[in-house]
């Protein structure tokens, strides 16, 4: 059993209607935080979504029992600093992930601002906590996304640089659904 979003370009967002949908994030607490190293960061946010599969054949097929009601998933290159250091990046050890991860887990979004062209992102969290999301696939590189944002419904898709896409989204893993815990 294999997770998969099935992301068709519905329709291009327009900034304004991004932006609305990021502002639902400004007061929300990171309660879940995933590293693949060299590979992508998640952060889960809101409500907990349950999946209807046991532990045990979540477990299996390598998927995570509870996502959240929003998440973020950065392929892109990312750094978490405070105010006074650079904390972590995308190319960090493992032990620094872990850490850095600690670091997120708990705090509330205080603002979440995007900046086009290249559609780069700031997360600012509590305690000076700041996210920065560098967008580095352009153009030339060819079905390269940077960055997701997933509310319940909706998954908005960051590409190369020139634009944001939008799929409707169902939560199926082979006929698993994430449900409302």
């Amino acid at each position: 059993m294999k997770m998969s979003i099935e992301c068709k370009n519905e329709y291009s967002a327009s900034l304004g209607e991004v932006n609305d949908q990021l502002r639902l994030l400004v007061g929300q607490n990171c309660w879940g935080v995933r590293n693949k190293p060299e590979e992508s960061l998640r952060l889960d946010f809101g409500g907990v979504m349950r999946r209807t599969c046991s532990d045990k054949e979540c477990h299996e097929t390598g998927q995570d029992t509870c996502v959240g009601e929003f998440d973020i998933l950065v392929w892109c290159a990312w750094r978490l600093q405070d105010s006074e250091n650079a904390i972590c990046s995308s190319d960090n050890s493992d032990e620094q992930y872990e850490e850095a991860s600690k670091r997120l887990i708990g705090k509330k979004v205080v603002s979440f601002e995007i900046s086009p062209p290249a559609w780069d992102a700031t997360i600012t969290f509590t305690d000076n906590l700041v996210l920065k999301i560098f967008c580095i696939y352009t153009q030339d590189d060819e079905n390269e996304t940077n960055w997701f944002f997933r509310n319940k419904l909706k998954l908005y898709c960051f590409n190369r640089c020139d634009d944001i896409e939008i799929a409707n989204i169902a939560w199926d893993i082979e006929g698993v659904t994430c449900l409302p815990s």
